[in-house]
């Protein structure tokens, strides 16, 4: 399982160009993209009470997702000769972030895709590769049979992605476009518009690291006077798609809303960061 520590900003374009320029000696681009470039798109499943959106409304320190992603855009819509899928479980346990995946046969993915029930024969849909993968196959097969999955919505969007020059593991992504569709409209990314997630013009940047944030990326944050945000694609996208619906979620559970010393905390955060400092503050 990959374990690590995410930070999360919502910055403006000009924002974006401008870390971009600043920290661009220390970074290099991400091999996978075109000009470190791609486009990330996942239908994310829930229960049919939504367990997992409201775990992160409710701030839980505990939370789970579970997602099937791809890469790239279909040539045309519903035609996926050339995507690779991945069954990806994410956990946050306070502020480590923790993600298991499985890579799935196309024939797997698109049966998965077309009904949720499938996830009842998911092993027999993951690669031959990962099939040594038991442990996680078997975490994703447990939680179907208590939850019994239901696609809930695509999210979109397009990945600018750098990675540290000294240390790999470090990561700084850009997601632009953020969109939601509905769960059934996966085979249209890339070819129809989906609802936006933030404003035009605004770029969900992501700081991605193991131990600690390097000292020259750090200095470059609170030079540039950036706020740490929370920002959830799947829960604002369940909002996008239900809230216009007239379908009525408030009333299910009370939202928790962050006081505002976790909110000062959040401010600071780049005076001192390192893994200790990242168990106390909650930056999702």
């Amino acid at each position: 399982m990959i374990s690590r520590y995410e930070i999360k900003f919502q910055i403006t374009n000009e924002q974006k160009q401008r870390f971009v320029d600043a920290a661009r000696v220390g970074l290099k681009p991400d091999p996978f993209g075109v000009n470190a470039c791609y486009r990330v798109s996942s239908v994310y499943y829930d229960s049919s009470d939504l367990d997992f959106y409201w775990e992160k409304i409710d701030g839980e320190s505990i939370r789970r997702k579970l997602r099937l992603r791809f890469y790239g855009v279909p040539k045309s819509p519903n035609q996926f000769d050339d995507q690779v899928f991945f069954l990806e479980l994410k956990h946050r346990v306070k502020n480590s972030v923790g993600k298991e995946r499985v890579q799935l046969t196309n024939e797997g993915a698109l049966a998965i895709l077309s009904d949720a029930h499938e996830l009842d024969h998911l092993r027999k849909y993951v690669v031959k590769e990962d099939q040594s993968q038991n442990e996680t196959i078997s975490v994703m097969e447990s939680l179907q049979s208590v939850m019994r999955f239901q696609a809930a919505n695509t999210i979109t969007y397009q990945r600018e992605a750098w990675m540290g020059n000294v240390d790999p593991r470090l990561r700084l992504t850009f997601d632009q476009f953020p969109s939601v569709l509905s769960p059934n409209a996966y085979g249209k990314v890339g070819h129809r518009p989906g609802s936006p997630l933030i404003p035009a013009g605004d770029v969900i940047m992501e700081i991605k690291f193991n131990q600690s944030v390097p000292r020259w990326l750090r200095d470059i944050v609170a030079e540039q006077g950036l706020i740490p945000q929370r920002f959830s694609k799947y829960a604002t996208g369940i909002d996008c798609l239900w809230q216009p619906l007239g379908r009525d979620i408030s009333h299910q559970r009370a939202i928790r809303i962050p006081d505002s010393s976790e909110q000062n905390q959040q401010q600071r955060v780049f005076e001192t960061i390192n893994k200790e400092e990242l168990k106390e503050v909650v930056f999702q």
